[in-house]
């Protein structure tokens, strides 16, 4: 009995450590740019709701195109780390594959994200 406890709380602690990040990480980005700064805290909320942290890397900031004429810059998993913020810096991305175009995204009048993948001039299609 007690080792079935054992590989319970073995289970949930390895499952909560690999699927707890739904959603973007509070205080690791900031907007910049030309916008309606009225709309910020809105566009703060739908990007805090949205999954965005497949677009962080360890060491390097990216930067985020919005077609609502503002970047959003993603703060690097190392940088986060620094300030104390609660982050596994290792479960993130080195860099993006060589030949890979950031989606532009947009935010809806619901709050709903959506990306746009720019054709890749490279890619042979």
């Amino acid at each position: 009995m007690k080792k079935a406890k054992w590989i319970i709380y073995f289970f949930l602690v390895f499952k909560g450590n690999v699927f707890c990040q739904l959603k973007t990480l509070p205080n690791s980005f900031v907007l910049q740019g030309d916008f309606d700064k009225s709309k910020t805290s809105f566009y703060e909320n739908s990007i805090l709701a949205a999954s965005m942290e497949t677009y962080r890397l360890k060491e390097s900031d990216v930067v985020l195109k919005f077609k609502d004429g503002f970047e959003c810059v993603m703060y690097s998993a190392k940088s986060l780390f620094l300030k104390g913020i609660s982050i596994e810096v290792n479960n993130y991305k080195d860099s993006f594959p060589k030949d890979y175009i950031l989606p532009i995204f947009t935010i809806y009048s619901n709050g709903q994200l959506g990306a746009e993948t720019p054709r890749n001039p490279s890619y042979k299609y």
